[in-house]
């Protein structure tokens, strides 16, 4: 089965990213999508979409201590979710995730053409 991922990044905070992800979650079909909210701080999204219940809303922290995104965290998570029984996941980042997430994906994944 296919998978369509949805990243809502942007390394400014304060720009509507969790609102977003609520208006999200009130529009799409409930028995095929997942919510994840990747906030190490405030888990805004966590709190807003309480709703859902845990079958459809994850949280993961994919900081350490330093606040520097845990690669092996990241592709292991985004593996799992292959595997899963949904078709559409929306990925919820707050801002310093956001800042890290494009270096990861331009340097450190590689893309088979």
């Amino acid at each position: 089965m296919s998978r369509i991922i949805e990243f809502t990044l942007q390394s400014k905070g304060g720009v509507g990213k969790s609102l977003h992800t609520y208006c999200r979650a009130l529009s799409v079909p409930e028995e095929h999508s997942l919510f994840v909210d990747v906030d190490s701080s405030t888990q805004t999204s966590t709190r807003q979409l309480k709703f859902l219940g845990p079958e459809r809303l994850e949280t993961i922290l994919l900081l350490d201590a330093r606040d520097v995104l845990v690669r092996d965290k990241f592709l292991g998570y985004m593996e799992s979710l292959a595997e899963s029984n949904f078709e559409r996941i929306y990925m919820d980042f707050v801002t310093p995730e956001s800042e890290q997430i494009p270096a990861l994906i331009q340097r450190d994944i590689p893309f088979k053409e």
